[in-house]
């Protein structure tokens, strides 16, 4: 009975933080927000993982700053 009790004010006292301080809408927020990030760090890898699957000597010259040298 008393972990029913417990339980129950423990409902009522997080309910009730999230009315006054609108905890729910702020953690909706930050998730969206976290999802776009998500997707424009997924379309990022995407596009340089085609750059290096179309030419992987480039890609690492130009991961690595290694400049060309062409002696003729």
């Amino acid at each position: 009975m008393a972990v029913v009790v417990v339980g129950a004010l423990l409902t009522l006292a997080v309910y009730y933080l999230d009315k006054k301080i609108g905890l729910s809408k702020k953690l909706a927020a930050l998730l969206t927000e976290l999802e776009a990030d998500m997707v424009q760090i997924s379309d990022a890898a995407r596009a340089v993982k085609g750059e290096y699957l179309r030419d992987k000597l480039e890609f690492i010259k130009k991961l690595f700053a290694i400049p060309e040298v062409r002696l003729f």
